[in-house]
């Protein structure tokens, strides 16, 4: 046991228990005897003085107790610590975990509303109150941890700074990733200039909801110690929650248009629970904020690894676009995974440009296999032989070049049999070369998906140069035969040789090859599959024609609650804006990081751009259930469970104890005024 304050404790005992003595020594002492009234007014002047002015000390309990208080008092000004018996690191790096699964709601005895994120600060508070209890030398990094981490400051030894940054800490819907966290964190897990200082204990806060580690062998840290803080409820540790504290949440929610009938929208959701009993709930679709469904489904109960899940498909009549919502017409722990909010675009095709030679005609084979695909619409365009085109592209989607060599325009292309201006082959050889194959190819690319060129076998063409921005799809054995590249804002993509002087045509990989081109350069696969980001993701956009900035408005979503009720009038006031986004050169807008689930205006966004809709869509975040162990790679740094160490303040015990003697030492007087003889 240690005392913060010693000397002030020495001083007050030197003075209390003097000073009570002498009061016991001055004590005036009577006898209890029956005399006449008029004597006691003849004597009331003598009460005034000492009948014995230095008497023989008579200890008493009511003496005892308040000595006892006394000494109590002066024992809590000492401010008496307790060593926990470990070693204090001088620098400690605070790791907040604030992901989606932090929102969820916790039970508390005084029925208040809490979430973990909550306790996690409040913990973070207890960890800032240890560090400062050990002494002015500690400091103290904080940082937290979502999709991203973000250091929020450097090491300080501020309290009161610390203390705001971390009431400070704004939760999100992202889902965490704790393998980018650490290895933040490793950058300054490392000995300060001074060598003498140990290296930092990393201390983390969260649910134990990050998943498993990339690694594959469990979480690392290059350096330090490692300490986790599980934040939950314990009865929310347990395999299968129960009925106070289940979630259940949208993990994965799609809308497409049908194969066979594009005015229809089919729309898929997977549903998970973490009860310990299956759940009936009821679940709705709404179109731009009219009830377009309503279903009943049964969710079966989570066992010890498995979460209860269930699959939902629901098709409407629905030829034109909209702001899909999927809604759970429940109450439970986690809010924001009972709604998945999706743009579903128009129905129409990819409008395509077809550029040939001037004085020639398109390849047949590319046009007709561009007309079996059943684009919106195809314009056939002949290009000057300078390739200088004074064409205008606003109301194409993917331009074709056939056999044309021309600058990469601001929309989405593919090129067959040339390179566009500013890419350059490579040597020829001395020798011309016959036939060729393919050396090798990208075959989990987009582009490349079920896509077989094994007997592939072409001519007239060696390869290209590799220039910055340049993904190399297929290569031959001069280099590039296939590749993508990105210029102006948009994906183009770029085959050597000429259709004509290969074999490609006669195998159905050609066919495959632009479908995927025609879904991947344009995202029509978002356009039939609707249009969702995740939070904390950079979602990139289209701004509309000559617009330079966009701007990004977040309204709480207007819709009803789960028991039925409208929103009141406050459920429409502004939760984010962000002005002033810049748009490239060609078009598109890359914007910041949106980290809450929820609906946001774009205003300058090209349609369906105007909206965008993010969406939490997590299995690891909906499966809220808490973990008070993490999966730690072998050899990594020392790994512990629990709270900080640090010296245990004993005196707030102290001063509980001196209250109960004050109040005992009270008692006591009042009973010996009543019962005792005086003396």
């Amino acid at each position: 046991m240690t005392f913060a304050s010693p000397w002030v404790a020495l001083i007050a005992a030197g003075i209390a228990v003097p000073l009570l003595m002498l009061l016991y020594f001055l004590k005036l002492r009577r006898q209890r005897v029956q005399l006449g009234s008029t004597l006691l007014w003849q004597k009331s002047f003598e009460d005034l003085q000492v009948n014995a002015p230095f008497q023989r000390l008579r200890w008493t309990l009511l003496l005892f107790v308040q000595l006892l208080l006394v000494l109590a008092i002066v024992l809590a000004l000492a401010q008496p610590e307790l060593d926990s018996g470990e070693t204090p690191a001088s620098r400690i790096i605070l790791l907040i975990d604030r992901s989606a699964s932090m929102n969820t709601f916790m039970p508390t005895t005084g029925g208040a509303v809490t979430t973990r994120l909550d306790r996690a600060k409040a913990q973070a508070m207890e960890t800032i109150s240890t560090m400062r209890d050990a002494g002015e030398d500690r400091q103290m990094m904080v940082m937290t941890f979502g999709a991203t981490p973000t250091v929020l400051c450097g090491f300080e030894s501020n309290v009161g700074a610390l203390r705001a940054i971390v009431n400070g800490i704004q939760p999100t819907d992202e889902e965490s990733n704790l393998d980018d966290a650490l290895r933040a964190v490793s950058a300054f897990a490392q000995r300060g200039e001074n060598t003498e200082q140990s290296v930092p204990e990393v201390v983390l806060l969260s649910d134990g909801g990050v998943g498993t580690s990339s690694r594959g062998s469990g979480f690392a840290l290059g350096s330090g110690t490692f300490r986790f803080i599980p934040i939950g409820a314990p009865a929310e540790t347990s395999a299968a929650m129960k009925d106070d504290s289940y979630n259940i949440g949208i993990v994965s929610c799609s809308v497409r248009r049908a194969y066979d009938d594009p005015a229809v929208l089919q729309v898929f959701a997977r549903i998970i629970s973490t009860s310990a009993t299956p759940r009936d709930v009821s679940l709705r679709v709404e179109v731009d904020g009219a009830i377009e469904a309503l279903r009943r489904v049964t969710i079966p109960s989570a066992s010890s690894n498995e979460v209860g899940e269930a699959t939902l498909s629901v098709d409407l009549e629905r030829a034109d676009g909209g702001l899909i919502a999927v809604r759970l017409l429940v109450d439970d722990a986690l809010p924001s995974d009972d709604v998945a909010w999706l743009i579903a675009p128009e129905s129409r095709g990819v409008r395509i440009a077809l550029v040939y030679p001037l004085g020639d005609s398109p390849d047949a084979f590319l046009d007709e296999l561009l007309t079996a695909l059943k684009p919106a619409a195809i314009r056939r365009i002949p290009a000057p032989p300078d390739g200088q085109m004074d064409i205008s592209f606003d109301d194409i989607d993917l331009v074709v070049f056939d056999r044309v060599s021309a600058r990469l325009p601001g929309v989405a292309s593919i090129t067959f049999g040339a390179l566009p201006i500013g890419v350059e082959p490579v040597d020829a050889p001395a020798t011309p070369t016959g036939g060729q194959y393919l050396l090798s190819w990208e075959r989990q690319h987009p582009l490349m998906r079920y896509v077989e060129l094994d007997s592939l076998v072409f001519s007239g063409f060696d390869g290209m140069r590799e220039g910055p921005g340049m993904t190399v799809l297929a290569r031959g054995r001069g280099g590039a035969i296939i590749s993508e590249m990105r210029t102006r804002g948009a994906r183009h993509v770029v085959v050597g040789f000429r259709l004509q002087s290969s074999n490609w045509p006669a195998f159905v990989s050609l066919a495959v090859f632009v479908q995927n081109a025609m879904e991947y350069l344009t995202m029509s696969e978002e356009r039939a599959n609707g249009l969702v980001f995740r939070p904390g993701e950079a979602a990139r956009i289209r701004a509309a024609k000559d617009v330079t900035t966009v701007n990004v408005e977040q309204r709480r979503t207007p819709g009803m609650k789960a028991d039925g009720d409208e929103p009141s009038a406050g459920d429409d006031t502004m939760d984010l804006r962000i002005d002033s986004i810049p748009v490239d050169e060609g078009g598109l807008v890359v914007l910041p990081p949106l980290r809450r689930a929820g609906v946001y205006a774009v205003e300058g966004g090209e349609p369906p751009f105007d909206r965008i809709a993010v969406s939490m869509l997590s299995d690891r975040e909906s499966d809220t259930r808490v973990r008070d162990t993490l999966a730690v790679a072998e050899g990594s740094p020392s790994f512990m469970t629990g709270e900080v160490s640090g010296p245990r303040r004993l005196w707030p015990f102290v001063v509980i104890a001196a209250l109960v003697l004050a109040l005992l030492e009270w008692l006591l007087y009042c009973w010996r005024l009543r019962w005792a003889p005086a003396g």
